[in-house]
């Protein structure tokens, strides 16, 4: 069993959003359940809590993906060690495991940033799917019009990479968010019903 570890701030929003749309995935493919799982944490938490209301509401109106029993957890070094890929929802936060946790550069990424290197590489094999083909950042998740515009944000988010804290914000910001990482794991999920082994994939480059 291989593990992709999904890291945001507090673990209540964005990364176990990330953890339910990822395992809800591979429950669906009888090879990849057997070969991979995905659980989450985050950098400045108490352990215990439960998922936000809003990211429960709005992966079961959305998806009918089932979250209510996540139960926050705080990175520690026993994840980063156990976990085959590391994936933060900001390039913050990817800065931040690196900081705390040294060494592990070859494992942690950005969600986006890794959806984008998947979808680079197919390109360059002259994928079919339309929707590696098509994906480009944040032009992928938001098109012309960005869903973040409107709203106030204590941290300046550079959208291309970087998923916005929905916390706080109405449900339909966390629909927004909760598609843009969905849009990412599709590509990771392809790739791995694909054969490709993307969680050792960037050793060699």
């Amino acid at each position: 069993m291989k593990y992709i570890l999904f890291v945001c701030t507090g673990n209540t929003c964005r990364s176990p959003m990330a953890e339910g749309f990822f395992n809800a995935a591979v429950r669906q493919d009888p090879k990849l359940s057997e070969a991979y799982k995905a659980f989450s944490a985050g950098i400045m938490v108490m352990d215990g809590e439960s998922a936000s209301n809003n990211a429960i509401l709005a992966l079961k109106e959305g998806w009918g993906i089932d979250i209510s029993s996540h139960k926050v957890k705080a990175l520690k070094y026993e994840y980063i060690k156990d976990a085959d890929l590391i994936l933060t929802m900001t390039k913050a936060h990817k800065d931040a495991a690196l900081h705390l946790f040294p060494g592990m550069d070859k494992k942690i990424f950005t969600l986006k940033e890794y959806a984008a290197k998947l979808a680079a590489k197919d390109q360059n094999k002259n994928a079919s799917s339309e929707k590696t083909k098509s994906f480009d950042g944040n032009k992928q998740f938001f098109g012309k019009e960005e869903p973040s515009k409107g709203y106030k944000f204590d941290f300046n988010y550079d959208l291309t990479f970087d998923i916005p804290d929905p916390y706080g914000k109405p449900l339909d910001f966390y629909k927004y968010c909760a598609q843009e990482i969905k849009n990412a794991i599709d590509i990771i999920i392809e790739n791995l019903k694909l054969g490709d082994d993307i969680l050792e994939g960037d050793e060699n480059e």
